[in-house]
């Protein structure tokens, strides 16, 4: 990829020849945005400066062009800042409409795209017609456009209200009282329910520096806060809940922070700390029925902090003119985002759950409004099927048990998809790991009708228990490959065996369910340590000493000979300190044929057979094509029953005949 000042230096050595602005009636720089003309198939990139000379010089596409970057995105030096165009069409040959996008690239900042649209015929007639945005997403017609995707929802989704006492549902341990008529006043209330029912709205939002947060239920305040709580008080997110709350005649409102007792360091004795942790505790394990009974939850998607609010005024640019002898009426506007894990809040832990398990989401993005129930995407723009109508963010259905139940692999695949998504978050707290999952854990757990353990399901522990560290440093916000430590066994907080030990994204091969089936000679099974409270697994297979060679640091090294080739993912980037060790063992899980997957564990304690994960092996006893560079990775080394080494073993899974490794127990911790 050039780099910027090769990009510029490039653009600038052509500026001679582009100076002569035209060829076959079309500027070069622009092309006059028509797709048809021959060199526009591939639109340079170059300096903002260039645009602005070719507008100057005449060219009135670069003038509209030049109109667009100064109004929506002012750039500070054009010689260094870069432009360039896609067009993209709606048909394979693009000779029906499209829709050019400018992208502007300023030094040291993120990339801006500008979408370019008209609402009727202009002198640029291939040009999509889109609609119109509201100014604010706070406005009436924004408002009437919500309330009628909710009405729909609560009419005609049968499958958004199964089990649901839409009316009448149970409230929270409490909630806040915002007055029983839209104008109820400038205060709120919180409210202990006690059992009391009735509709409220859920605020799934981005907590960001808690210095911010101000206002919140502590101790110290509950006493306070049961009686009056000032709007003026509250951070702006809060308030414009409150405000979308009382406008859609809901009374109550659930705000994570203002309905459990925090914890305030500062102030707090030893009892107080104990409160707000007892509560917590009991409030957290609610969460389920928070979100899954709320009418609806509002999303706040683009602020990184509760001072963000929920409400934007999108910005578009409107023009109207003639050029070479044609009316244009043209409009242009900053790209609207649409995928989810681009959002601040897609970003945070928590959210995933609040998401899923709720029946009717309203998410508030800078540009627009969009709406997603169990049955039914849409957003204002009309482009919904590219975001949240991914079938990856469909929510959770509102299945009642014994009826038109999902399949054992069904539900097994859908987790695997819900913390693939949600390893990719951040926690501000990372002993929150699975506790922030865990509504959906109890969404789950009548369906498997099986134990969850620590992020994994007794009846299919073979299959969780092959999750693959994807380490990649863009994977993670704030996270790299070199930032992820090693941890010792004290510092875990969780057991090796589970995917919440780590603090990369997690992984499974969407190959695993359709393809690979337990060894014949492997089970778990669950236990407890004795004088411990962490659960331990229970393993029987066949055990294989291993040694890692060389630097295995990086992704996926192979090891290999003429009829062997394995791949080593570990599971920490610091753990090429593992390199010749000998209490390194290979047990198998699953296999397919010649392929088998193998959990790689250190032990930990021989005496009692105590053993950690490290890492995951896939082998395969099929031939090499390729030569494998004598890559660094993992090779085995086979111990006789009287102990005697034969070094340089390679560990293949159809073991040599007249030689069976017996299958032994471990525990893995």
């Amino acid at each position: 990829m050039p780099s910027r000042n090769q990009l510029i230096n490039s653009f600038m050595a052509t500026a001679s020849t582009m100076a002569r602005n035209y060829i076959g009636g079309h500027c070069k720089l622009c092309f006059g945005l028509n797709w048809y003309a021959k060199e526009a198939h591939a639109y340079p990139i170059a300096p903002c400066a260039e645009l602005f000379r070719s507008a100057t010089d005449g060219c009135e596409t670069c003038q509209v062009l030049e109109k667009v970057v100064q109004e929506l995105c002012p750039v500070g030096n054009p010689a260094e800042t870069l432009v360039s165009f896609q067009l993209w069409g709606t048909s394979i040959d693009y000779k029906s409409t499209a829709y050019p996008e400018l992208i502007v690239s300023p030094p040291g900042r993120a990339e801006v795209r500008l979408e370019l649209y008209q609402d009727n015929d202009s002198r640029w007639p291939w040009f999509e017609t889109r609609r119109h945005l509201p100014e604010d997403t706070a406005s009436e017609e924004s408002h009437r456009w919500a309330t009628a995707q909710l009405q729909q929802c609560l009419e005609k989704h049968s499958q958004c209200n199964a089990g649901l006492d839409v009316d009448h549902p149970v409230l929270p341990s409490r909630v806040l009282d915002l007055g029983s008529h839209p104008n109820a006043g400038d205060s709120i209330k919180v409210l202990e329910t006690r059992g009391l029912r009735g509709r409220y709205i859920a605020l799934s939002h981005c907590w960001g520096d808690p210095k911010l947060l101000s206002t919140k239920l502590t101790a110290h305040t509950q006493e306070t806060y049961k009686n009056k709580i000032s709007l003026d008080a509250l951070p702006k997110t809060f308030r414009e809940a409150v405000e979308f709350t009382r406008k859609i005649n809901i009374r109550y409102l659930w705000i994570d922070s203002l309905c459990i007792i925090q914890s305030d360091p500062e102030n707090d004795s030893s009892e107080d700390k104990e409160l707000s942790l007892r509560d917590w505790l009991q409030e957290s394990g609610r969460m389920c029925e928070v979100y899954m009974n709320s009418h609806l939850t509002l999303a706040a998607l683009s602020s990184t902090a509760c001072t963000g609010g929920l409400f934007f005024q999108p910005k578009t640019l409107e023009m109207k003119g003639r050029a070479a002898g044609r009316h244009y009426h043209i409009f242009a506007r900053e790209n609207i985002q649409h995928h989810p894990k681009r959002f601040p809040l897609m970003k945070r832990g928590w959210v995933h759950q609040e998401y899923l398990l709720s029946p009717r989401t309203l998410l508030f993005g800078e540009g627009e409004l969009v709406w997603r129930c169990v049955e039914r995407s849409s957003c204002q723009c009309g482009e919904h099927r590219i975001g949240f109508g991914q079938t990856e963010f469909d929510k959770l259905p509102r299945t009642v048990v014994g009826e038109n139940l999902p399949s054992k692999w069904q539900l097994m695949q859908r987790w695997y998809r819900i913390v693939e998504n949600y390893s990719l978050a951040s926690l501000s707290v990372p002993s929150d790991e699975l506790v922030a999952l865990d509504g959906i854990a109890q969404y789950m757990r009548p369906l498997r009708d099986c134990d969850y353990l620590a992020g994994l399901w007794s009846d299919s522990l073979a299959f969780d228990l092959v999750w693959i560290v994807t380490l990649s440093p863009t994977a993670k916000p704030g996270t790299t490959t070199q930032q992820i430590e090693a941890s010792t066994p004290d510092q875990q907080t969780f057991p090796t065996w589970t995917w919440a030990s780590v603090t990369s994204p997690v992984h499974w091969s969407h190959l695993i369910l359709s393809r690979y089936e337990p060894l014949e000679d492997s089970d778990i099974f669950v236990s407890q340590l004795p004088g411990s409270s962490a659960y331990a697994l229970r393993l029987r297979g066949v055990l294989v000493p291993s040694l890692l060679v060389g630097d295995v640091a990086g992704v996926k090294p192979y090891v290999a000979d003429d009829e062997w080739t394995a791949s080593y993912y570990p599971d920490q980037v610091g753990d090429s300190d593992l390199t010749g060790q000998s209490d390194i063992y290979c047990l198998r899980v699953l296999k397919n044929g010649i392929y088998s997957l193998s959990l790689v564990l250190r032990c930990k304690d021989k005496r009692n057979e105590l053993y950690e994960r490290v890492g995951l092996l896939r082998g395969d006893s099929k031939r090499l094509t390729e030569e494998n560079g004598g890559t660094p990775g993992i090779r085995g080394r086979y111990r006789d029953p009287w102990n005697h080494s034969i070094e340089g073993y390679t560990p293949r899974w159809d073991f040599l005949a007249g030689w069976e490794a017996p299958p032994v127990t471990i525990t893995l911790v």
